[in-house]
């Protein structure tokens, strides 16, 4: 494990790029301060070397807080992981064509308990071994940074497992291979010690978890315990890769670190292991290139040329050679799409099998490699026929799902891939690459239950909004702009086109509906000429002198450059009301940050400037604060999955629900739509939240504007204040520049007003002035009585420009009389 920070030993010589630094006579000893007390750090403060820690991540399994960061799941989930990872490495040692059980063992007031049994082969190892296995603190060995398209990604399964039992003060009871281990974790050091031992009849392996509160308590409230495990077990069955990894799936940097993990294994070993690198004519070159090497003792350099030489003559591997599931029994509607992930470096190969089966409610339960995904991934509808995927990377509308009184859908997805992208280290993978087949596998698997299990609603069926709005887009466009002569808004565009909605709907049509469908419109085929939207929000910028803010409007972003070193946050509100507050105690000043509001975040004018702070190459991080409501939740989620996949942090500063009853703030009841069913329509919330808190959403809510002012500017200080690294502060040839320009301003300035005091500027133009009255005058009553006609021909022109274009000529020949023409330069 490598630690944070290294301090050399005392004896560790002066490394030669530092010349030795030379003693003046005249100062103290070392380790004496000037005024000659001894540095025993409370005599001298100024002396006493700042403390440095060196954190070990095994730790990050014992303590309830950051468990969940290792996880990937709110603690209240922490139970049903701890399942889905036993039952994984179960499958995996069972093969597909072996057995897994799994089930509760206790649950009462004081404990919970359950198990997981395969019939593999069985753990090896001594009793010493079993208890390494089976403790937070043992080296992350594992298999699977080799990319294969198996379960599994990280290789912290059982350090999770473990985590949990330590968590809940319990024992992990392992038997195989002739003998029954009680082993019981130590969270003081990490480790894992044998409580008692006995023999064992049994084959396979099987492992009993039991737990005390506080985890017995989330597993026993879990009606859900199971569900991931129950959907691992039904997707191990269908066809599996029989390959090897394949040189094709790795980029240079990643096959380096690969090869650098495998430590003091010799490199032909590995190299040995690769899709099409056995053959003797390949093992031959490399031995000849790096005979007898290790593989941590390759530079990046050889490790790339290692990696070409696997490629040469290796074939990429086809998706359908990755296996598949095939068509499922409790979902009549199945659709598998295949693809490949190319760049210069790699390719990498995935299939998409996605299964649909009537539901009451919109659901989806996404799989990587036959496994449940811990990320909470919804789909919502974001149309009347079509759905909307958040999640994962995901945040794109496009599944064809149908008219609602058709009925709603639960959507089972598998990726399968030897290499999946993670957004975190909880696991989260990035599915936003393979985005368009999802929606396209999803929709299908849809399309082919209708075929299978066909519903006819009562009443005719309509065209959706989106039909409407997408058939009459160019037609409208091109009208309001007189063939693009003209620009026009997005609100004339709406009230041009909603007579149309009204007659094919029957109802008022939502102008915000109709701005995220012209929004996706012109995502698929380019913006629509001459148009512009309104503002919508303001930007403001910390040190800007007057604190006025950018408006948010197409026009106005198309222009916008971020100032140079002027903040490095931005704290997005929906409330654009409470930054006059901010604004007066100077708080962007403060945390050099800007702030950001769009009544309504998706507008496209808040993405378009959005994705213009993104680029260059000072670093950004977006800050968010929100009503603890369902909207505002959502907001914050919609602000995280946007940014994230480009690698733009997004913090979460609240109001969330918890946090609001613990300060005590007033709670609102919520007014909710109701169904043509008469019920009440559900509150969508952001899928971070605990279970508890989206179903408290439903009908309770908490506005920021119920704290007081102070409250607020303290609420915020104090949240941002864990987040707050120090000012900005340029880098140093940055800091040089701006010095020296402002020398150079102040002396030109200086230089100017001496120029002008010896030149008696003011004095020579009274004259001046005074010795051409006479003609002055009378040009000004020509030019005067000549604006009508002036202006006839220049339409377009105010007055006053017709003056300066006068003036200017008059001014010029009098000046030539002064002091000559203008010089030109040759």
């Amino acid at each position: 494990m490598t630690p944070e920070v290294y301090d050399p030993p005392p004896d560790t010589p002066t490394p030669p790029s530092e010349p030795a630094k030379k003693t003046d006579p005249d100062s103290p000893p070392r380790g004496r301060p000037r005024n000659g007390r001894k540095r025993d750090g409370l005599s001298d403060p100024e002396s006493v070397e700042p403390v440095l820690f060196v954190a070990e991540d095994w730790t990050d399994f014992r303590n309830l807080d950051r468990i969940t960061t290792k996880a990937g799941v709110p603690r209240d989930l922490l139970p049903r992981v701890a399942v889905k990872e036993l039952v994984d490495n179960a499958l995996d040692a069972a093969g597909p064509a072996g057995t897994v059980k799994y089930g509760p063992l206790t649950a009462d007031d004081d404990a919970f308990g359950f198990f997981v049994a395969d019939d593999g082969a069985g753990i090896k190892g001594t009793d010493a071994d079993l208890a390494t296995h089976f403790s937070i603190r043992r080296p992350l060995t594992t298999s699977k940074m080799k990319l294969m398209p198996t379960r599994g990604k990280l290789g912290n399964g059982i350090r999770v497992a473990v985590g949990v039992a330590i968590l809940g003060r319990g024992t992990v009871r392992v038997s195989t291979r002739g003998r029954t281990l009680t082993l019981v974790p130590q969270a003081d050091d990490g480790t894992t010690r044998v409580a008692a031992g006995a023999p064992w009849d049994g084959t396979g392996t099987r492992i009993e978890v039991t737990l005390l509160d506080p985890m017995a308590e989330l597993a026993r409230d879990d009606d859900d315990l199971f569900r991931w495990a129950d959907t691992a077990v039904a997707l191990n069955r269908g066809t599996h890769f029989r390959g090897e990894t394949s040189p094709w799936w790795y980029t240079p940097l990643g096959f380096h670190d690969l090869l650098r993990a495998a430590g003091r294994e010799r490199v032909a070993r590995v190299f040995k292991t690769l899709s099409g690198c056995s053959a003797s004519r390949k093992v031959a070159r490399l031995n000849a290139d790096y005979p007898g090497r290790t593989c941590d003792s390759l530079t990046a350099a050889e490790s790339s040329a290692i990696l070409a030489l696997a490629r040469d003559g290796t074939k990429a591997v086809p998706p359908r050679l990755l296996g598949a599931v095939g068509p499922l029994d409790d979902y009549p509607g199945y659709k598998k799409v295949v693809g490949v992930r190319a760049d210069a470096d790699r390719q990498v190969p995935y299939v998409l099998e996605a299964w649909a089966r009537r539901s009451e409610s919109e659901e989806v339960t996404v799989c990587v490699n036959r496994t449940p995904i811990v990320t909470e991934v919804s789909l919502q509808r974001d149309d009347r026929a079509e759905y909307a995927i958040y999640g994962a990377g995901l945040s794109h509308a496009g599944i064809a799902a149908g008219q609602k009184r058709f009925g709603e859908y639960d959507v089972l997805l598998n990726v399968v891939a030897p290499d999946v992208p993670l957004m975190s280290s909880g696991k989260e993978p990035n599915l936003r690459p393979m985005a368009g087949n999802i929606l396209a596998a999803i929709s299908g698997a849809i399309k082919r239950l209708k075929a299978a299990v066909p519903v006819t609603p009562a009443g005719s069926s309509a065209r959706s909004q989106k039909d409407v709005i997408r058939a009459h887009l160019p037609t409208e466009a091109a009208r309001l702009s007189g063939d693009g002569a003209y620009q026009f808004s997005l609100r004339q565009l709406f009230y041009a086109i909603r007579p149309k909605l009204i007659a094919a709907i029957g109802r008022e049509p939502m102008y915000e509906r109709f701005a995220r469908v012209v929004g996706e419109y012109e995502d698929a085929h380019g913006e629509i000429d001459g148009l512009y939207r309104d503002n919508r929000g303001t930007l403001v910028h910390p040190h800007s002198g007057t604190g006025d803010g950018l408006p948010l409007g197409t026009r106005m972003v198309a222009a916008y450059a971020r100032p140079e070193w002027q903040f490095n946050k931005i704290l997005y509100c929906e409330k654009e009301g409470l930054f006059p507050v901010l604004r007066h105690v100077r708080w962007p000043e403060r945390y050099d940050c800007a702030l950001l509001t769009s009544k309504g975040f998706a507008s496209r004018a808040a993405h378009d400037l959005l994705a213009r702070l993104e680029g260059g190459t000072e670093p950004i991080t977006f800050f968010c604060i929100h009503d603890a409501d369902g909207p505002g939740t959502v907001i914050f989620e919609s602000l995280r999955d946007t940014l994230q996949p480009h690698g733009v942090r997004v913090v979460n500063l609240g109001l969330d629900p918890a946090e609001g009853r613990a300060m005590g703030l007033d709670v609102e009841p919520v007014a909710r739509k109701r169904r043509k069913d008469g019920k009440p329509a559900k509150v969508v919330a952001g899928r971070y939240l605990p279970k508890a808190d989206r179903e408290w959403l439903q009908t309770h809510r908490i506005e920021l504007n119920a704290m007081t002012s102070p409250q607020f500017v303290a609420w915020l200080s104090r949240k941002m204040d864990a987040h707050h690294d120090g000012k900005v502060i340029p880098p140093a040839p940055v800091v040089a520049t701006a010095f020296e320009a402002g020398v150079r301003a102040t002396l030109t300035r200086s230089l100017e007003a001496e120029a002008l005091r010896r030149a008696r500027i003011g004095e020579r133009v009274e004259t001046a002035i005074a010795g051409h009255r006479g003609r002055l005058d009378a040009i000004a009553a020509r030019v005067g009585a000549d604006l009508t006609s002036a202006l006839g021909d220049e339409p377009t022109a105010r007055w006053a420009a017709v003056i300066d274009r006068e003036s200017a000529a008059t001014a010029q020949e009098i000046a030539n009389q002064l002091v000559g023409p203008p010089k030109t330069e040759e």
